[in-house]
């Protein structure tokens, strides 16, 4: 946070007044602050780098939360929250995973942490065929490809297999996308607006 920034923060919690930008008069606050960093303030606070009267304030109550690597029971309810979110986002019908899927999710180290339990889920999601995510719907995860080459190849990953999986739909259906929508489990409308934006040019 840039130091001007902190100091007026810092003023908002101590009188629990801001002011509006352009007014002049100052207006009452009822609030709670939640905050969260991946950054070791204190170490910050040291270097100078983050005011020491701003992290008193704030550092009431600390709560650290360890990579998922450390806390591998947290991933069978993370993986039901990220497919829930990503069947409404992509219009499937996943139920969730096959046993052997699950075991693999649970042998892995994570060096991408949460992040990259939640990139797995959504390529899987989109890959699979049913309603149960199948070892083949995930990608290897004994790379040895560091994370942020991953990271950064993701999108354009994720492009392939989706053009792969609508090229195999509308093939299958011989061009017809009211059946090509039905046999990958979405709307024709939102076929032809994946189409648009992987064929613009079409």
């Amino acid at each position: 946070i840039p130091s001007a920034i902190q100091v007026k923060l810092l003023r908002a919690l101590q009188f629990g007044t801001i002011e509006r930008l352009g007014e002049n008069t100052p207006r009452q606050l009822d609030v709670r602050i939640i905050a969260a960093t991946n950054r070791n303030l204190a170490s910050l606070v040291e270097q100078g780098h983050f005011r020491k009267d701003l992290y008193y304030r704030i550092n009431v109550i600390t709560l650290e939360l360890p990579p998922l690597r450390q806390r591998k029971e947290d991933i069978p309810a993370l993986v039901d929250h990220f497919i829930a979110r990503f069947n409404e986002r992509n219009h499937r019908n996943v139920r969730g995973l096959s046993r052997e899927s699950m075991n693999k999710l649970m042998r892995h180290d994570y060096p991408g942490n949460v992040r990259e339990l939640e990139n797995i889920i959504e390529r899987a999601v989109v890959l699979c065929r049913g309603e149960l995510i199948l070892e083949r719907d995930l990608p290897p995860l004994n790379s040895k490809a560091p994370w942020d080459e991953k990271q950064k190849n993701y999108e354009q990953i994720m492009a392939e297999f989706e053009r792969n999986l609508l090229e195999e739909a509308m093939a299958e259906a011989n061009g017809n996308k009211s059946a090509a929508a039905r046999a990958l489990g979405i709307t024709e409308r939102h076929l032809r607006s994946r189409l648009e934006r992987l064929y613009p040019e079409q």
